[in-house]
C-alpha cells in the first residue's frame, strides 16, 4: 500500500489540474497553489484577448477521461475552455484544493527528510512556511508574458498612448477610433490585429519579423485541416531515427511524391489566402515549418489585409515618439531599409514563446 503524501501542485491550468487528479485520486493529500484568481491557466478569463479559441479541434484538445460538450464548436471558444475545466475540476472535488491568489516565491530542499520547503505569498502579501512531500511544478512553458524594451515608451505613454501585452487586452471597446499597431506575427497578433479592425479602430497596422505559413480551419474551404495534417501519412513523410533498411528504400523512393504533395500544399494555401497579393509569401518550405509547428490562420485576416483594413509592415519597433511609432522596415535579405511614422497607437504586443496556446 502506498503511504499517503503530502503534495503540492504549483499552477491550476491544464497540466496543474490533471496532476492534481492523479494524485488525489491515488489517495494523496493535495495542495494546489495558483498566483491568479481563478484556475484555467492561459485560459482564465483575465488573460484572454476577445474573440480567442483554440488551434486544435476539440476532440484532440482535451482530458482522455472527459469529452468536451457536444454542444461545443469544433474550435471552441476560450470562455468555453474554461468552462470546461472549471467542470473537470469540479468533477474531481479540486475546487476546494486550490489556493487561489497565492504565490510561490521561494522551494528549498528538507534538510531532516525528504521533501520540500516552500514560501507562499497570498493576497495580503503575508508569506508562509510549509512543508511537501513532493511539489509538481505545473507553471507551463506560456505563463509569462514576453516583453519588449523599446526606447521612447515613457514618453509615448505619457501623451496618451497605450502599450499593451496580449495577455493584458481582453476588451476591444477601447480600440474603437484609434489607431492600432500590433507587433508579432504569431496566431494571437493576427487574432488582435482581427478584432481591432472589427472593433472599429480608425487604422490597424501589424508589424512583423517574417511570414510564416498559416493553416486555415478549412483547407481549400472544405477539408478540415485535421484530415490533411493530423494522420499517420502526414507522419510518415518525415524521417524518424534509426530507420532499417526497407524504411530508408521506402522514405527514398517516396521522396517525389512528398515533394509535390508539399508544393501542392503550398500552391493551394497561396492561393486561397493570396499571399502573393498580400506580399506574404514565406521564404521557407511548408514542411519546415509543419515539422515543429505551424499556426493557424485567422479567418479574415489576409483578406483584411489585401484590402488595406490591416496594413502589414516586415520589419520591427524601433522607438517610440511622443506621438508617434517608428519602426524599421526589412528587406528581403534583412537588411533594415526604411522607417515609418504612425501617430498614437495601441500597441496590443503579442503572446510569443511563453504565452502561446495550443
Amino acid at each position: 500500500m502506498v503511504r499517503q503524501k503530502n503534495v503540492c501542485v504549483i499552477g491550476a491550468g491544464v497540466a496543474g489540474l490533471v496532476t492534481a487528479k492523479i494524485f488525489k485520486t491515488r489517495g494523496h493529500q493535495v495542495t494546489i497553489v495558483e498566483r491568479s484568481g481563478d484556475l484555467g491557466g492561459v485560459w482564465e478569463p483575465s488573460r484572454c484577448y476577445p474573440e480567442l479559441q483554440t488551434q486544435s479541434p476539440k476532440d484532440l484538445y482535451r482530458y482522455t477521461d472527459k469529452p468536451m460538450p457536444t454542444s461545443y464548436p469544433e474550435w471552441p471558444k476560450a470562455s468555453e475552455v474554461h468552462a470546461y475545466l472549471t467542470d473537470y475540476a469540479r468533477d474531481h472535488a479540486l475546487v476546494p484544493t486550490i489556493r487561489f491568489n497565492s504565490t510561490v516565491i521561494g522551494m528549498t530542499r528538507r534538510q531532516e527528510k525528504p521533501g520540500w520547503t516552500l514560501e507562499i505569498e497570498d493576497r495580503a502579501l503575508q508569506l508562509s512556511r510549509e512543508d511537501f512531500d513532493f511539489v509538481a511544478v505545473c507553471t507551463g512553458q506560456f505563463n509569462e508574458p514576453r516583453t519588449i524594451d523599446v526606447p521612447g515608451a515613457a514618453e509615448f505613454k505619457a501623451a496618451g498612448g497605450t502599450i499593451l501585452h496580449s495577455s493584458e487586452h481582453t476588451d476591444a471597446a477601447p480600440l474603437k477610433g484609434k489607431h492600432v499597431v500590433v507587433l508579432g506575427g504569431s496566431k494571437s497578433a493576427t487574432d488582435i490585429a482581427v478584432n481591432a479592425v472589427s472593433a472599429g479602430a480608425q487604422q490597424v497596422t501589424l508589424v512583423y519579423l517574417d511570414p510564416v505559413w498559416r493553416i486555415p480551419y478549412f483547407i481549400g474551404g472544405l477539408l478540415n485541416f485535421k484530415r490533411i495534417l493530423y494522420v499517420r501519412a502526414q507522419e510518415e513523410m518525415y524521417r524518424s531515427w534509426d530507420l532499417g533498411l526497407a524504411s530508408r528504400l521506402g522514405h527514398a523512393l517516396a521522396k517525389p511524391l512528398v515533394w509535390a504533395h508539399w508544393r501542392s500544399l503550398e500552391c493551394l494555401l497561396k492561393l486561397q489566402f493570396g499571399l502573393k497579393s498580400c506580399d506574404m509569401v514565406p521564404e521557407g518550405p511548408i514542411e519546415d515549418s509543419i515539422n515543429c509547428a505551424v499556426p493557424i490562420a485567422t479567418p479574415g485576416f489576409y483578406p483584411m489585409v489585401a484590402d488595406g483594413w490591416i496594413k502589414a509592415l516586415r520589419g520591427t519597433l524601433q522607438r517610440y515618439g511622443v506621438n508617434s511609432i517608428t519602426t524599421t522596415d526589412r528587406c528581403r535579405h534583412g537588411d533594415p531599409c526604411h522607417r515609418f511614422q504612425y501617430r498614437r497607437a495601441i500597441s496590443a504586443g503579442t503572446r510569443t514563446q511563453k504565452a502561446d496556446r495550443a
